[in-house]
């Protein structure tokens, strides 16, 4: 085990990468924050031949996590757990409940500091499996005393960001009658659009999987590559699959007016941020836009109620309309305005030391 505390090039309040003894396969659990003593954050299988970019990856998402707290009033600091497995065939079998059992006990061993739940690459079955070594997890389904699936809220609160960005830009929440083109038709981004099939709107989606044309097809979405559909005119892009869609070279293609989606990390880099300002390319920030499957978890740490939670949910379109507007009357970035938000609430005393065990 290796344990990082902060350090002057490491605003992470603790940073664990190991080898897991019966898998052999490497992982990271990384605490951004702790905020009241626990961090929330999801666990997810990452292929890359190179562990360090599982690294990489659980810095920046747990920043993200801690964020996405602070954005939407939830008390708990930001974690990640990311798994490095071989790219090409997914892990199954005794290979897969291995290194499941590696991340439980590691998870069991922070006594409760830190609560996971499923992410890309993760199932509620592989979560079931760790159930059996760590109580520490959220997001279960309802016969094993869990919150169940979170993507349903995450879905939800996603489409409030779409709503208040289309007050923002358009004077109006109405979807009816949008062009949003919408990339990732996971368990996420096929809500949304199944939303917004509902509300009206006009959609094209792409995935980087064909087998999803059919779910297309039966929402009378149109169906489109996720290259081109980067550069597809319309009223919205709704990025929904991993991060980092947003460079460049994306940004400058875009022909849209906004850019609000649940995917994570959506910007390459903050620069991309202001190229979008200068196209004056309205962009949602992520962590408040994909919050509401945080909400949902959270829920379960906090005891607060189904109905409590898709209220909360429902705020995530109020947060958006406060960001939009603080950027655009202070001549600032969204993700600028946001940060801005998310520090007020950190300086209030947010502890970066682990609480007592």
């Amino acid at each position: 085990m290796v344990s990082i505390q902060p350090s002057l090039s490491l605003e992470h309040a603790e940073v664990r990468v190991r080898r897991g003894p019966r898998s052999g396969l490497h992982f990271v659990i990384a605490i951004h924050d702790w905020g009241d003593g626990t961090a929330l954050g999801g666990c997810r299988m990452l292929p890359c031949e190179d562990p360090g970019a599982a690294l990489l990856d659980a810095l920046a998402l747990s920043r993200a996590m801690t964020y996405k707290c602070a954005s939407v009033a939830v008390p708990h600091g930001g974690g990640k757990c990311v798994i490095a497995v071989p790219p090409g065939k997914p892990l199954a079998g005794e290979a897969r409940d291995a290194i499941l059992a590696d991340v439980g006990d590691a998870v069991e061993e922070l006594g409760g500091r830190f609560r996971t739940g499923t992410d890309a690459g993760t199932t509620v079955d592989d979560f079931l499996k760790m159930s059996e070594r760590t109580k520490y997890l959220v997001g279960l389904p309802a016969s094993a005393g869990g919150s169940g699936d979170s993507s349903e809220l995450t879905a939800d609160g996603g489409v409030a960001a779409l709503e208040a960005t289309a007050e923002h830009v358009y004077g109006s929440s109405e979807l009816r009658d949008r062009r949003v083109n919408l990339l990732g038709m996971g368990k996420v981004g096929a809500k949304i659009a199944d939303n917004l099939a509902g509300r009206g709107a006009h959609l094209t989606v792409a995935d980087i999987d064909p087998g999803k044309r059919d779910l297309a097809e039966r929402l009378g979405a149109d169906w489109s590559s996720p290259d081109e559909l980067l550069e597809l005119e319309g009223d919205f892009l709704a990025p929904c699959a991993l991060g980092g869609v947003l460079d460049e070279a994306t940004a400058t293609k875009l022909r849209c007016a906004a850019v609000v989606g649940a995917a994570n990390n959506q910007l390459a880099n903050p620069s991309i941020g202001e190229l979008l300002q200068k196209r004056g390319i309205v962009w949602a920030p992520d962590f408040i836009a994909n919050a509401g499957g945080l909400i949902s978890v959270a829920s379960e740490v906090d005891g607060y109620s189904e109905a409590e939670a898709r209220e909360r949910t429902a705020g995530i379109g109020m947060a958006i309309e406060e960001v939009l507007t603080l950027a655009e009357r202070e001549g600032i970035t969204p993700l600028s305005a946001a940060e801005r938000r998310v520090e007020a609430v950190l300086a209030t005393g947010r502890s970066q030391a682990p609480p007592a065990r």
